[in-house]
C-alpha cells in the first residue's frame, strides 16, 4: 500500500489519545520504513527526455516528429485533431540506431489547415510529452498565416526573451537560418583545427542543447521547425565546404584553412539525425541540405549556403600586391545542382509568393562596400571597438553574397528572363535586422536580427561609407540602443504579405507591406554607388489626383543640391520622369506624372555621386 494511502488508514488524532497513535505508528514501523525506501526507486527504471520532442517536415497531410529518451525501452505516439480527440490515432515511434536515445515518427493521412495535438507515451502509457503543430493549407488556400524567422543565438544559459515574444504571435511555425549557438569554441587556429563537429559527441551535445535551452522547448512544443545551418552551426566562423576565413594578425591577409573532413561528415550526419527536416533534394550522407515546401500561396525554397561553396576570398585576386574584386564562376556559393535546382524551381512555381531562405545577406548593394573598403586600400579602419585594415573588411564581406556575385546575378537574371515575380528573400548571419524593397537587394529582402546577438554593424557601415543599403528599416541605422530581434512574416493569402521586425521587448521595429506583382529591380537602378561618399536618405510621396509623386529628405548633403535629377523609372528601367531636382527645405517641388498604369515603380535620386532608389506602388491598390 502507498505510505499516504496507508496514513489516512489511521484513526485520527482528534479521536484518540497522542500514545496511542505514537504506538500505532511503532506498530507499523517495519512496513513505514520500507515503503518509504523503495518508493523513490520506482521511478529509477523510467524513461526520460533528453529533449525534443521537435516537429518539422510539416505539409498537408505529412508531418515528422524527432525526440531523444534514455532508459526507453520505446516510445508511443497518440495524435488527434484538437478538435476532434474522439480521432485520435497511436503509433510506435522508430529509434534511431546510430544514436539510440533518438525517437522518430512519420505522421501520414493527416487533415490540411489543421491544428493538431500529441502525446509521447513511454510503453506503459505514463505521459512524457504534450505537443502542438498545424498541418500546411493546400495550395489553393488563400487564408492568412504567419511564421517566425529567426538566427543568431547565444547559446548555453543565456535567456531567450525575443523566444518568449515570438510565442506570443502564435506562428504556424519558424524557420531557423543558423548560427545556432556559437560551439566553435574548441578550436585554436591556426596551431590546430579541432573544430567543434570533429567529434560526433559534441554535435550530439550542440543539439541537446539548442532544443533545451531557456524557452526553447515551450516554442518547440507549440509549433514546427524548419532549420538550416549557417557557418557557426555547420563548421566555425565564415566557413566553406571545406575551410573557414581566419584573420591571424591585422597586418597580415586573412587565410584559408582547411578543417578535417571527419568534421564535415559530422556536421551533416548529425543533421539528419536530430532534425526533423523536410525532404533532402540531393541524396548523399555529404550532399548539401537544401530543400523546399510549400504552404498555401507560398512556396519556400531553403537553401545551404555552407557545405558546398568554395573558400570565400576566392573571388579577391592579388595585383602587384594589392587586392581586386574579380568575382567570376569559379566562385560558387550554392553548387552547380543546387543553383539548378532554385532556378528550376523559381520558373515553374505556381506559387503566388516565393521565399528564398538563405543564411548570408543576397543583398546587391552589399558591393558597394566592398568596393570602397578596396579603394581604401592599407588604411585602418574603426567599426565598433574593433580596428583592422581596410582590405579585412572586404574579405569579411566575401563571406556574404558579394564573394559569389556571379551565382547571385544568374538568379537575378534568369527571374527577370523568365518573368519571375513576387520573390522575396530571408537571410540572417550578420546580427542586424534590416530589410531592403529590392532597389538595392534585387528583390524584397528580410534579414533576421540576432536572437541573443543584436549589433550595430549597419550604422557603422553607413557612417563609414556614407551610404546604407536597407532602404527600408536597418537596426543600428541611427546610435541607439539596439535589442535581440526577430522576423515576422505574415502572407494575406494573394493578396500582400507584410514583413516585420520585432525585438525583444515585443515592439515591431520596422514594418513593409508588399503587393503582388513585385519583380527584380533593372540593373539601372541597382548600380553601386561606388563613388558616393554622401549619404542620402529619403522617402517618396505619392499624390493620387492628380497623379504625382515629390520627395521627403530624411537626409541631403550639400554637394546633391547642384547636381541631381529625380527618376521615376518602371519595372524594367525605363525612365517615366526625369526632371532636375530643386530641393525646397526638406521637401521636393511635386512632379506630375501624367497616366500610369498602377503597380510598382522606381523612384529616386541620380547623380554623379550614385544612385538611391525606393521601390514605391502608384496608382491605386
Amino acid at each position: 500500500m502507498y505510505f499516504p494511502a496507508m496514513i489516512s488508514r489511521l484513526p485520527l488524532p482528534s479521536s484518540l489519545l497522542w500514545v496511542n497513535l505514537f504506538s500505532t505508528c511503532r506498530k507499523h514501523f517495519s512496513l513505514v520504513a520500507l515503503v518509504l525506501m523503495l518508493a523513490p526507486l520506482s521511478t529509477w527504471g523510467q524513461a526520460r527526455l533528453e529533449w525534443g520532442p521537435v516537429t518539422g517536415a510539416v505539409m498537408p497531410k505529412q508531418a515528422r516528429i524527432k525526440t531523444a529518451a534514455s532508459k526507453a525501452p520505446g516510445l508511443k505516439l497518440v495524435y488527434y485533431p484538437l478538435a476532434a480527440v474522439s480521432q485520435a490515432e497511436t503509433l510506435r515511434m522508430s529509434r534511431d540506431m546510430g544514436d539510440t536515445l533518438v525517437f522518430e515518427a512519420q505522421l501520414a493521412r493527416l487533415k490540411p489547415h489543421t491544428r493538431y495535438q500529441y502525446h509521447i507515451m513511454d510503453m506503459n502509457d505514463r505521459l512524457m510529452a504534450r505537443a502542438q503543430f498545424r498541418t500546411a493549407p493546400p495550395a489553393d488556400n488563400q487564408e492568412h498565416f504567419r511564421f517566425g524567422y529567426i538566427s543568431c543565438f547565444r547559446g548555453g544559459d543565456t535567456p531567450l526573451p525575443g523566444v518568449e515574444q515570438l510565442m506570443k504571435t502564435d506562428p504556424h511555425f519558424v524557420l531557423n537560418v543558423g548560427d545556432w549557438g556559437y560551439y566553435d569554441t574548441t578550436d585554436h587556429f591556426p596551431q590546430d583545427t579541432n573544430v567543434f563537429p570533429l567529434k560526433a559527441a559534441r554535435v550530439q551535445q550542440a543539439y541537446f542543447d539548442r532544443y533545451t535551452q531557456d524557452a526553447m522547448p515551450t516554442l518547440l512544443r507549440q509549433t514546427s521547425l524548419a532549420y538550416t545551418w549557417d557557418d557557426h552551426d555547420w563548421q566555425n566562423d565564415n566557413a566553406s565546404a571545406h575551410h573557414f576565413t581566419i584573420y591571424q594578425d591585422k597586418k597580415q591577409q586573412p587565410q584559408e584553412v582547411p578543417f578535417p573532413k571527419q568534421a564535415r561528415t559530422n556536421s551533416h550526419a548529425g543533421y539528419r539525425r536530430y532534425v526533423p527536416h523536410y525532404p533532402l533534394e540531393q541524396p548523399g550522407a555529404e550532399s548539401p541540405i537544401y530543400q523546399r515546401f510549400r504552404w498555401g500561396p507560398a512556396e519556400f525554397f531553403i537553401l545551404d549556403t555552407r557545405s558546398n561553396r568554395t573558400p570565400n576570398t576566392g573571388a579577391l585576386k592579388q595585383v602587384n600586391g594589392q587586392w581586386h574584386y574579380q568575382p567570376s564562376s569559379e566562385n560558387q556559393c550554392l553548387g552547380t545542382e543546387q543553383l539548378q535546382w532554385l532556378l528550376d524551381g523559381l520558373k515553374n512555381s505556381d506559387a503566388t509568393w516565393k521565399f528564398v531562405v538563405t543564411s548570408i545577406a543576397f543583398n546587391t548593394g552589399l558591393e558597394n562596400y566592398v568596393h570602397q573598403a578596396l579603394a581604401l586600400k592599407d588604411q585602418e579602419l574603426k567599426i565598433l571597438w574593433y580596428k583592422f585594415p581596410a582590405e579585412n573588411l572586404t574579405s569579411i564581406l566575401m563571406d556574404s553574397w558579394p564573394g559569389f556575385a556571379v551565382e547571385r546575378d544568374l538568379i537575378l537574371n534568369h527571374c527577370r528572363k523568365h518573368d519571375i515575380r513576387n520573390l522575396i528573400f530571408l537571410s540572417g548571419d550578420t546580427h542586424i535586422a534590416a530589410m531592403d524593397d529590392g532597389s538595392n537587394a534585387g528583390f524584397p529582402e528580410l534579414m533576421s536580427g540576432g536572437m541573443t546577438r543584436g549589433s550595430k554593424a549597419a550604422y557603422w557601415l553607413s557612417r563609414l561609407f556614407k551610404t546604407n543599403v536597407w532602404n527600408t528599416y536597418a537596426q543600428g541605422k541611427a546610435p541607439s540602443k539596439v535589442r535581440d530581434a526577430f522576423g515576422l512574416v505574415d502572407v494575406h493569402g494573394a493578396d500582400s504579405v507584410t514583413l516585420k521586425t520585432v525585438d525583444e521587448r515585443g515592439e515591431i521595429i520596422g514594418q513593409h507591406t508588399y503587393y503582388p506583382e513585385l519583380t527584380a529591380a533593372p540593373d539601372i537602378v541597382m548600380t553601386p554607388a561606388v563613388k558616393s561618399h554622401a549619404w542620402l536618405d529619403f522617402t517618396p510621396e505619392i499624390q493620387l489626383h492628380p497623379l504625382a509623386v515629390r520627395l521627403q529628405f530624411d537626409r541631403f548633403p550639400r554637394r546633391f543640391a547642384k547636381a541631381a535629377n529625380l527618376v521615376v523609372r518602371k519595372p524594367d528601367g525605363e525612365p517615366v520622369l526625369n526632371k532636375v531636382l530643386e530641393r525646397r527645405f526638406r521637401r521636393s517641388h511635386w512632379e506630375h506624372l501624367g497616366a500610369l498604369h498602377p503597380g510598382y515603380y522606381f523612384v529616386g535620386v541620380e547623380s554623379i555621386e550614385g544612385k538611391f532608389y525606393r521601390r514605391v506602388w502608384i496608382g491605386r491598390k
